[in-house]
């Protein structure tokens, strides 16, 4: 049953656990139509959408710090097909004249002065997805020098990989329901576009940034591998081939040398230059029975990781080659040099990526922290682009990418949120923290502020703009339409904000957060944003959920008030010795192994019939009630569609994901559950989908205080020398061993 708009609004009532924020929501579902680019969530109507609205002065024409007053229209085609400035006196006769045909929008709230914003969707180059449930990590205090370090320590194993399992290896839905968070985190934040998740989303609110069919366009998906460089076999690439490739030799010449050196026979004799990178050559190299009984010749001179790299890395590096060299590639990211700038490793990885011919127009990399003045050159002349992730660096780190330097270069930036554990949870957060880096530091030759450069137009272009020029999908012709701008041809994807500044850039930069987000409409239909908004739109409350956004802090006491209440516990032994003998787990998003699955549907049955015990409290306490568009996934994605059958438990709804992922997390880790587990690491709060409700765990909010303007914040007290000293004292050596494989000298500053 839907409550009154005005209860919803006004009252809060007591809670029992609100760890868990429970959304208060309809059952009616919408279908999908125009295939797998439209979302599911639609309007009621086929009609071209008009929103009217204050629209950044550079998308009209017009003076770019300002804003005016204007429309745009989306046709049936996903595509913006009109634009234009209007006045005051002329919106109720352009409303009258449009209304018949179109659906018609007026983003001008109850009471308001004025009119909201028009901006296109944000787009967000960096995530990993799926660990977003977790909460910030409190241990990250700058001490790292390269992301090696951190993923080698006992502590951050001990906060995310025994947070996270074996609760998120349960079944496929599980994996859904996080992947699911994700794009909810974002979707409220402004973004359309969101790089990392691997399934189960969709049709399910916004795109990512890999799924071609989310654009307009005829080019390859955008690929996003984690790595293109992996430090311990690519010491093979560093200490045998680069002599060759430094004296003149393609990255192939070289590797089929070493491999005609050290190895014989028939199938190794059909290995060439020419096809060393295609299905050819990579089917033979790949084969590591081939390698082990062929490659014995010259041992004395065979590198330690040479059979490893053959077959387990070089298929990487030779499918990123083709899809490089193929016509309708878009675009690669990957993460690179993501440390201390000083750190020598650290300084290696691009070096690494022009050995390996990898420095090629569209291949784009994000932290590049350890670049050096040389590969920013290299960068810009061979157009590739950088994707800024400043909180992490900075928490992880204690520095970032020199930014300045890139710019000077005449390199691309683009900006990505990261993880939740070490990051925000959207560009919109992110870009506030860059707003306060840029700020707060100087320009190498101390003359002035980085924020001179670095303009709150350009930080806005860093979510829009560069963005969609990094992924190739910036162009407008008729068999593309770019995203990331408004414009005649673009992709109708688009937010709207409320006005708290009056430069464009300043407001969405600086002042708006996830509380003025009033619209977000994805490739035409409007899927999130202010009921009313809504509701002119031609979306019923039947076919929305509204938020209600309850919140409390979670302990100790309180999971065991959830044990109380029936919630399963698993016997993790049996269980593991079950899925060992069935192969193991899968953790794809394909399902689980059948002693998981079935522990899972009950566990999910449990955790339904605890939903209904808990009470609710509204904190954010929006001034008009902000909901979610009912998508229908469960007809396309079979895992959904079954774990709802199985367990009453709906993956469409965003109350039922948020219970699940909720319960979950704080009843099901190894930190809660196994001896081998530590409980002083254990999930105490899950973390909400909007930060506003997240008030109470200070650790949610460290991000808005981190790093200030005036340079007193945490950031600086961590970098205090003896501080940083002290922190890394338990930090494994990991730098100082990667340093030695490469022949470099390690030095901590």
């Amino acid at each position: 049953m839907l409550l009154s708009r005005k209860l919803l609004i006004s009252v809060s009532v007591p809670f029992i656990i609100a760890a868990i924020v429970v959304i208060i929501s309809s059952c009616t579902h919408s279908d999908t139509r125009n295939g797998e680019r439209t979302p599911t969530a639609v309007r009621a109507s086929n009609k071209p959408l008009i929103l009217i609205g204050n629209i950044p002065g550079q998308y009209l024409s017009k003076a770019k710090s300002k804003f005016f007053l204007g429309y745009v229209e989306v046709g049936v085609d996903q595509r913006i097909t009109g634009l234009g400035a209007l006045t005051a006196g002329e919106v109720s006769a352009f409303v009258e004249k449009e209304k018949s045909s179109k659906t018609v929008v007026v983003l001008k709230s109850p009471n308001a002065k004025g009119f909201d914003a028009i901006y296109p969707g944000l787009l967000n180059l960096h995530n990993h997805t799926k660990q977003n449930v977790l909460p910030t990590w409190p241990a990250a205090k700058g001490q790292f020098q390269n992301r090696f370090e951190w993923r080698d320590w006992g502590n951050y194993k001990k906060s995310v990989s025994q947070n996270m399992n074996p609760w998120i290896s349960y079944g496929g839905a599980m994996n859904c329901a996080a992947f699911r968070w994700s794009n909810l985190q974002n979707m409220i934040n402004g973004t359309t576009y969101l790089q990392g998740p691997s399934s189960c989303i969709s049709g399910f609110g916004i795109y990512k940034v890999e799924d071609s069919t989310a654009y307009v366009s005829e080019k390859a998906a955008v690929q996003a591998p984690t790595d293109l460089v992996y430090p311990l076999e690519m010491a093979y690439v560093w200490n045998v081939l680069k002599k060759d490739i430094d004296g003149g030799m393609t990255y192939e010449k070289a590797l089929l040398k070493d491999i005609k050196l050290h190895c014989a026979g028939d199938e190794i004799n059909k290995v060439t230059v020419d096809n060393i990178n295609t299905a050819v050559g990579v089917k033979i190299l790949s084969n590591k029975k081939i390698l082990e009984s062929s490659c014995t010749k010259e041992t004395a001179t065979l590198h330690p990781k040479f059979i490893r790299y053959i077959y387990f890395i070089h298929k990487t590096i030779a499918g990123k080659k083709e899809y490089i060299k193929s016509a309708n590639r878009s675009a690669i990211i990957a993460h690179l040099a993501e440390g201390r700038r000083n750190d020598p490793y650290n300084q290696t990885e691009y070096q690494m990526i022009k050995l390996l011919g990898l420095n090629q127009p569209h291949v784009n990399f994000i932290h590049g922290v350890g670049l050096r003045t040389q590969d920013f050159a290299d960068l810009a002349k061979n157009k590739m682009g950088l994707i800024w992730s400043p909180y992490s660096n900075l928490l992880l780190y204690g520095e970032t990418l020199d930014i300045e330097a890139a710019n000077k270069a005449g390199v691309v930036l683009s900006i990505g949120s990261d993880w939740v554990p070490t990051g925000t949870k959207s560009v919109l957060e992110e870009i506030k923290v860059a707003a306060s880096y840029v700020d707060r530091t100087s320009t190498s030759d101390k003359s002035r502020k980085l924020n001179k450069i670095f303009t709150d137009e350009y930080l806005y272009k860093m979510m829009t703009e560069n963005a969609a020029k990094l992924i190739n999908h910036w162009e407008i012709t008729n068999a593309e339409a770019g995203v990331g701008q408004l414009a005649v041809g673009a992709m109708a994807s688009i937010i709207s904000t409320s006005i708290l500044s009056p430069n464009p850039y300043t407001n969405i930069v600086r002042k708006v957060t996830e509380r003025e987000i009033n619209l977000v409409v994805v490739n035409g239909n409007p899927i999130y944003g202010n009921i009313n908004y809504l509701e002119e739109a031609g979306i019923t409350n039947e076919q929305y959920e509204i938020f209600s956004n309850e919140i409390s802090v979670q302990n100790a006491s309180a999971v065991e008030k959830i044990y109380n209440a029936g919630i399963l516990k698993p016997d993790l032994e049996k269980m593991k010795a079950s899925d060992t003998e069935a192969g193991g787990t899968e953790e794809d998003g394909s399902g689980g192994s059948t002693q998981s699955s079935a522990f899972f549907n009950k566990l999910a049955i449990d955790i339904r019939n605890y939903g209904s015990k808990i009470s609710r409290k509204d904190v954010c306490q929006f001034k008009i009630a902000k909901a979610f568009v009912n998508p229908n996934t469960k007809t396309k994605e079979v895992i959904i569609g079954k774990f709802a059958q199985d367990t009453g438990l709906d993956l469409d709804k965003v109350s039922d994901i948020q219970l699940l992922l909720g319960v979950s997390s704080l009843t099901q880790s190894l930190n809660r559950l196994s001896s081998q587990g530590d409980p002083n690491f254990a999930m105490g709060y899950f973390p909400n989908l909007y930060t506003c409700s997240d008030e109470a765990d200070k650790n949610s909010h460290r991000h808005l205080k981190y790093v200030t303007s005036s340079g007193n914040d945490e950031l600086n007290k961590n970098m205090a020398a003896a501080t940083r000293a002290e922190n890394r004292k338990t930090v494994p050596k990991t730098a100082e061993t990667l340093a030695a494989q490469y022949g470099l000298k390690f030095e901590v500053k």
